[in-house]
């Protein structure tokens, strides 16, 4: 009779599994982002990061299953070096200086 094996069984062994993925890193591989990963590097919220994906002003990213989409992080630096150095918005005017 085999002896039962406990559920920390498949865990151990798939954690010894990643532990050997971390230490053997393909060289070339582009590292991909999670949309909360990229979050922390674009100061802006959700919504307004969907709204800019839609108008084309921000990277796509790629869908790796159904309900998972990533971001190349060369990708979204890319688009940081796009940017401009100076917003072209408009400065508003404050109450003084239309009195003036």
């Amino acid at each position: 009779m085999r002896p039962r094996l406990g559920p920390w069984r498949g865990k151990r062994e798939r954690s010894a599994k990643v532990q050997a993925m971390d230490e053997v890193k393909p060289t070339g591989a582009r590292r991909m982002l999670t949309l909360e990963q990229v979050l922390e590097i674009v100061p802006v919220g959700r919504n307004t990061l969907m709204r800019m994906i839609g108008r084309g002003e921000f990277p796509r990213g790629n869908f790796i299953s159904p309900n998972k989409r990533i971001w190349y992080e060369d990708a979204v630096q890319a688009w940081q070096d796009a940017l401009p150095d100076h917003s072209s918005r408009k400065k508003r005017r404050t109450k003084d200086a239309a009195n003036n």
